[in-house]
């Protein structure tokens, strides 16, 4: 596995036909890896900035050119990909995702992305569990559905007491 992270705002700048730079360099450098090992990108790409979730814009269209970007790049890797689509969308101290307007940009993202042809990548809905027991779980709230959910994914923090 390979970690990598991008974000739909920075993909949106991505001039339009051109594959973005840092997914240039990530082929390049999973290419030095083979042919001795064959590695799996987990890419996670987030709609969300200063803790603050911009899944309303994402379902809206004003996204659209970041989300092309991103079917161009992961078809140019030409490899497998899990894709963490809105990764740790639950933490919200850090993201400020809202369970509707997620639901609403995977509803948007998942079905341009296939209709681009890209096959190879599988849509993880990613949460995270920090071991806060004394907090709500609303989780399901966020759940796009069967239809656009391949994988589930759950990153464990160890946090604090």
């Amino acid at each position: 596995m390979y970690m990598f992270y991008d974000s739909l705002k920075t993909l949106n700048s991505t001039a339009p036909g051109t594959i973005a730079t840092k997914f240039v360099e990530l082929r390049a450098n999973l290419s030095r890896y083979e042919p001795q090992q064959f590695i799996v990108p987990q890419i996670g790409v987030s709609f969300t900035s200063n803790d603050s979730g911009y899944g309303d814009d994402v379902a809206a269209g004003l996204y659209d050119n970041g989300i092309q970007a991103l079917g161009r790049a992961l078809l140019y890797l030409g490899r497998p990909v899990l894709l963490r689509l809105g990764y740790e969308f639950n933490g919200g101290s850090w993201n400020g995702y809202k369970p509707a307007s997620y639901r609403a940009a995977w509803a948007r993202v998942v079905p341009t992305l296939r209709s681009m042809g890209v096959n190879e990548t599988a849509f993880v809905w990613d949460a995270t569990c920090d071991f806060k027991l004394d907090r709500p779980s609303n989780e399901s709230a966020f759940y796009p559905g069967n239809s656009l959910v391949d994988w589930w994914g759950v990153n464990i923090f160890s946090g604090g007491s």
